[in-house]
């Protein structure tokens, strides 16, 4: 056996881990190209690979951060009832693309003033709202949330009324 061989050998054994990581990874859940690559570079695979695997893994389409953002914004907003700016943040931290982002929010049919509306049902069971402190930490939460200060406004109105 030549030396080349063996570092043939040992460079795709290092290959095929590092497939088998990532598709036992993706079978659990999404995930976008950073937080994979992050994953391998953690467990010290070298960036030749990881760069071969994730492109491999990109032109067969099995990862997609485009795909990944779409249904992230479906899922924080329907079932966490999360609002746009905090989403976008969060697709920021996981490594998506500002272009990718703007692209799936444009293309997006979530309705997130309905979704708050939605949340304040939820959370407040029919409820007042209460006085100006509890409106005002209302205000607050929903902020945290990621929803802006229109949506907010025009959020607990509609519950006001609805309410009545």
């Amino acid at each position: 056996m030549k030396s080349g061989d063996f570092l043939d050998d040992f460079e795709n054994s290092e290959r095929e881990r590092a497939i088998k990581i990532l598709s036992s990874s993706l079978a659990r859940r999404m995930h976008t190209c950073r937080e994979l690559s992050d994953k391998l570079k953690k467990k010290g695979f070298s960036d030749s690979v990881i760069d071969d695997v994730i492109d491999e893994f990109i032109k067969n389409d099995i990862i997609n951060d485009r795909n990944f953002a779409d249904v992230y914004i479906i899922d924080a907003a329907l079932i966490n009832y999360k609002g746009e700016f905090r989403i976008r943040q969060e697709l920021v931290k996981k490594g998506v693309a500002r272009s990718v982002i703007d692209a799936a929010f444009a293309e997006s049919e979530v309705d997130f003033e309905n979704a708050l509306f939605e949340y304040l049902k939820m959370k407040l069971r029919g409820e007042e709202i209460g006085d100006y402190a509890a409106r005002e930490k209302l205000k607050h939460h929903l902020a945290g949330r990621g929803y802006s200060l229109g949506e907010i406004k025009r959020g607990i109105t509609r519950y006001e009324t609805e309410r009545e």
